[in-house]
């Protein structure tokens, strides 16, 4: 009866680890703090990026210290490199033109 006691608390313990690792990982819509931009994050580690009334498609990583997102350009606009890293519950994201901003979780 112990053995089963521990056993069934192992796989709570085991299932309690998971729940909160995969709350880890970037999912849903975060927008700057002017609303000038915002990033769709989707399953598959694809991701949208929306600004000036257009979207851009690409995919997001895993990085060292956060996040890193490659955006395919179209017309004007160039391919982009994005590295994102959470400040507790928003996002710091910087690059191409983007230096440091807040994006929050829609």
């Amino acid at each position: 009866m112990k053995a089963r006691k521990i056993k069934i608390v192992s796989i709570l313990l085991i299932l309690a680890m998971v729940a909160a690792l995969a709350g880890c990982g970037l999912s849903g819509t975060y927008e700057s703090a002017g609303g000038t931009y915002a990033v769709e994050f989707k399953a598959n580690n694809e991701c949208t990026w929306y600004q000036d009334g257009l979207s851009f498609d690409g995919t997001y990583e895993k990085a060292e210290d956060g996040y890193r997102l490659d955006m395919r350009g179209t017309g004007d606009y160039r391919d982009t490199t994005f590295y994102a890293v959470f400040d507790g519950k928003d996002l710091i994201i910087t690059g191409g033109t983007i230096s440091g901003e807040r994006f929050s979780k829609k």
